[in-house]
């Protein structure tokens, strides 16, 4: 066997060769004393290649003899019966099982139905009778599936494909929308007639209540013009003394009037003497 020498692994730094000194690892390394060590560190790593090679191509070779057997399983199966687009069944002879003992369950993609019973030769456990593709693309549950034992071990299997369920929207007719009451042109005339009186109604009743206004305030006018001079008279009359009452004399001219006064008296008693 022909070992590479580990010169060849080393890694000199390219500063020794442009400075003329001779690479790194020569100094204090002895090459054939570490030779056997690098030589069984090869051989390991070699042998783990080629384990790890082996136990790929193992889970290939596992791989394909199950695809075979499922296949050849198949085939051996008897085929699948439509009854319509949505329902097929399936009929298969079962061997000799105790009472009582017959089994069946969906695997967990469910693409398939595993069938277990007691064989009466080996009662002590429960054996894979048999094992059914179901025939749509699509899993099933345990709810559509039906199983069926006849007499002589006829098993019917019975595959309920579920039926596309649609939403059906009921949507309600909207009520036509109002139309508007056909104009009728003798009602609008008979209208527009009422509303015109109402508006010179009005109209004139306004005129009316200016007029009243007016009249009312003439008379007021009237009777302050005519209630002014009879204010004047009573005034000049009340400022007036009475003509029966004798204006009473100055106050500086009483004695001169008494002084006169005998002489009068005594000229009047000389004529009467």
């Amino acid at each position: 066997m022909t070992t590479t020498p580990y010169a060849l692994y080393a890694t000199a730094h390219p500063l020794n060769m442009l400075h003329g000194m001779p690479p790194s690892w020569l100094y204090g390394f002895d090459a054939h004393a570490h030779w056997p060590r690098f030589d069984a560190h090869d051989h390991w790593r070699r042998a783990r290649t080629m384990e790890k090679t082996m136990h790929k191509a193992l889970r290939l070779q596992e791989r394909a003899i199950e695809a075979a057997r499922q296949q050849v399983a198949r085939a051996q199966e008897p085929p699948w019966r439509a009854l319509n687009e949505y329902e097929a069944e399936i009929t298969l002879r079962l061997p000799a099982l105790a009472d009582d003992s017959l089994a069946a369950r969906v695997s967990e993609d469910g693409r398939s139905l595993t069938v277990t019973g007691s064989v009466d030769s080996c009662a002590c456990q429960d054996a894979v009778v048999a094992e059914i593709q179901f025939p749509y693309g699509h899993s099933l549950s345990a709810e559509d599936i039906e199983l069926s034992l006849q007499d002589g071990g006829l098993l019917t299997v019975k595959a309920l494909r579920k039926k596309p369920s649609l939403g059906v929207k009921i949507v309600k007719a909207s009520p036509p929308p109002e139309k508007p009451p056909a104009r009728d042109a003798q009602a609008e005339e008979m209208a527009l007639e009422s509303k015109f009186k109402i508006a010179v109604a009005s109209v004139v009743e306004q005129a009316s209540v200016v007029e009243k206004m007016k009249t009312a305030a003439d008379v007021d006018v009237d009777e302050g013009g005519a209630r002014e001079p009879e204010a004047a008279d009573e005034k000049k009359t009340a400022d007036e003394p009475p003509e029966d009452e004798a204006v009473p004399p100055p106050s500086g001219s009483g004695k001169a009037s008494a002084a006169t006064m005998p002489e009068e008296g005594v000229a009047v008693q000389d004529g009467e003497a």
